[in-house]
């Protein structure tokens, strides 16, 4: 069997971004569609409130897409450079001491290009370590709204039939 054809951990995260945001607003248009006003305050107070969370819950999944290129643009970036950087460091541990330097025509130490690639990946970790914090983030946000607001629906649309229960547990 082909490498190509089994779906690779990116591949999958994207899919279940997609189906994540799709299936909010999916939700949250079935619950508009089959919303009933009722004169109960508290009722038609969980309901549009999860309405809302349902929406926030899907922009901000829609905010995550956006920004899910230019994570893994980054990624691959690093990865990238940690390969320069063990090739350098390999080269240096057969003893070679300079490297020509293509785009510049000339040669250097390769101790000096060595520590330039090791800054540059330092940097990258960085911003690889920012990006990924900013979408750990969104990710708990989303998810949350996304309960928050199903369980706020559910809670508006089940609100008669709980109350009639409690009141004939003679609870209330």
């Amino acid at each position: 069997m082909s490498e190509t054809n089994s779906p690779t951990p990116k591949g999958l995260m994207e899919k279940i971004e997609f189906y994540f945001i799709g299936l909010a607003f999916t939700l949250l248009g079935l619950a508009i569609q089959s919303f009933k006003t009722t004169q109960i305050f508290k009722q038609d107070f969980l309901e549009t409130s999860g309405w809302l969370l349902l929406l926030s819950s899907g922009l901000i999944g829609l905010w995550k897409l956006e920004w899910l290129p230019i994570l893994l643009h980054v990624e691959n970036e690093k990865a990238d450079k940690e390969q320069i950087v063990d090739q350098l460091r390999k080269i240096a541990s057969q003893g070679i001491r300079s490297v020509k330097i293509s785009n510049e025509n000339r040669t250097a130490e390769i101790t000096e290009v060595a520590s330039l690639a090791e800054s540059s990946l330092n940097k990258i970790k960085d911003h690889s370590k920012k990006l990924g914090k900013r979408h750990g983030i969104k990710h708990a946000t989303q998810k949350y709204l996304f309960i928050i607001g199903i369980s706020s629906i559910f809670l508006a649309r089940s609100y008669p039939v709980v109350k009639e229960i409690l009141k004939t547990m003679k609870i209330i």
